[in-house]
C-alpha cells in the first residue's frame, strides 16, 4: 500500500503522508487527554484512567515513533529516507546521510 506525491512516485505507506497526518492526530488526542485529566466531572472521573490506560495502549501498539527525515535521490529525484543506502526508485548507490537521535 503507498500513496502517491504530488510529483507521481508512489511512497510507502509507513513514511507516507497518512502516516505524518496520524502523528499529528495522536499528539491531538493525547493533549486532549491531558487536559481532562485536570478537570473532569465526578461521574467521569472513574472512566479517565481506563481511557488513558487504552490509550497508551493503542499509542504503543502504533509504534509510530519520529518522523522520518526524508531527501531527494540526486540521479532520479524521488523522494527517501535520508539514511537510505539505495534509491528506492532507480536503485543508484546513495551515500546515507546522518540522521540525528530522536
Amino acid at each position: 500500500m503507498s500513496s502517491p506525491q504530488a510529483d507521481g512516485p508512489m511512497i510507502p505507506w509507513w513514511i507516507g503522508p497518512e502516516r505524518s497526518k496520524l502523528r499529528v492526530a495522536v499528539g491531538t488526542v493525547q493533549a486532549a487527554l491531558d487536559r481532562s485529566s485536570a478537570g473532569v466531572e465526578a461521574g467521569a472521573a472513574s472512566e479517565l484512567p481506563q481511557v488513558v490506560h487504552a490509550w497508551r495502549e493503542l499509542v504503543s501498539l502504533l509504534a509510530l515513533g519520529a518522523e522520518p527525515v526524508m531527501r531527494a535521490c540526486p540521479h532520479c529525484g524521488q523522494t527517501g529516507m535520508a539514511a537510505a543506502s539505495r534509491c528506492g526508485g532507480c536503485w543508484s548507490r546513495l551515500e546515507p546521510e546522518a540522521v540525528p537521535a530522536a
